[in-house]
């Protein structure tokens, strides 16, 4: 875990490089961001708290339209999901430069794929929790038909729901990625900026066709893989029934099962593209430099294997050689 936490760090480091590029690195309009980012956030509270828990509160009285704002908020929080990773993808050194790097260091392959993925990962669910649980909390809170159970329920689907937008949009980024590079021989920077273009796109086309097929009076909404947790909410919010542990059990497991299979095929897609964006024949010199590097007397073979340089020894060994031929008749 050190190693992986120390590649993340490379990542973290590169992203506030690259963010102080963007300002010039002068610390007073560093100053500016971080003053104006906290007026954000206390502006965004502070909206949540006069105007987002009263309406919240009206909406939670009626189960359709609980449900209906529920589906809604579900599609949102994934279009915010991928322009957040869009814009720190865009920020994110490239993979195989980076894989090259950290090619002769003690690491394995997936801890170079875990941290050079966690950050994107993390940095994400950190926003969507600052956006979203003033929000998820005015709308669970304001409701009188739910009780704490199923209120607890309902904020950690959204928990799940927001890890499992994250990794969905990695996903698809990805495939993008190696399917550009791939097909059309696209550079890094190009692929990088297609890839992110479709990632939103989606997302957002998502959300636009969900506003325009929801009817909240009826309760009706359109269910497809950006709010398919709505499902269980609904089933919450229909009033109280008896429900078995069968049920709870189901709403803990499945967005952990989902979590898990994404993460699981990231890795996956992750290596397709790290192979995607490396030329061929790469892989094996790094393996004869990894070799090399690791092998006993390994520092001799990269002495000798360098340019040589002029030193005073040189001419020395010159002239006494010259100046013995009886040495040259040997």
């Amino acid at each position: 875990m050190r190693h992986t936490f120390s590649i993340s760090s490379v990542i973290v480091r590169s992203w506030r490089n690259q963010l102080a590029g963007l300002v010039g690195g002068n610390p007073v309009v560093l100053a500016l961001c971080g003053i104006f980012a906290f007026i954000l956030l206390a502006l965004w509270c502070l909206t949540v708290r006069e105007f987002l828990m009263p309406l919240f509160g009206g909406f939670s009285a009626d189960a359709n339209l609980f449900v209906s704002v529920n589906s809604l908020l579900l599609t949102n929080i994934s279009l915010v999901a991928s322009l957040f990773l869009g814009v720190f993808l865009m920020l994110s050194p490239p993979r195989t430069a980076l894989d090259n790097l950290l090619a002769v260091t003690p690491t394995s392959q997936g801890q170079r794929t875990v941290g050079y993925l966690l950050p994107l990962v993390v940095i994400a669910i950190t926003a969507i929790i600052v956006l979203y649980a003033p929000v998820v909390f005015s709308l669970v809170h304001g409701s009188a038909a739910l009780s704490t159970t199923e209120a607890l329920c309902i904020a950690y689907l959204y928990a799940g729901h927001g890890l499992y937008a994250v990794l969905l949009d990695l996903n698809l980024y990805l495939l993008v990625f190696a399917l550009v590079q791939r097909v059309f021989a696209a550079g890094h920077t190009l692929s990088q900026l297609v890839s992110v273009l479709a990632t939103v796109t989606t997302a957002l086309a998502t959300t636009v066709l969900s506003l325009r097929a929801i009817d909240p009076q009826e309760g009706n909404f359109s269910s497809h893989y950006l709010n398919v947790y709505v499902i269980f909410m609904e089933d919450l919010s229909s009033g109280p029934h008896e429900r078995g542990l069968a049920f709870y059990l189901m709403i803990l497991a499945v967005p952990v099962m989902a979590a898990s299979l994404l993460w699981l095929l990231l890795c996956l897609v992750s290596r397709l593209t790290l192979s995607a964006e490396r030329p061929p024949g790469s892989s094996s010199r790094r393996s004869a430099i990894r070799r090399t590097s690791c092998s006993p007397g390994s520092s001799s073979y990269c002495r000798r294997s360098r340019s040589p340089r002029p030193s005073s020894a040189g001419p020395r060994s010159a002239r006494t050689w010259s100046a013995s031929p009886s040495s040259s008749g040997c």
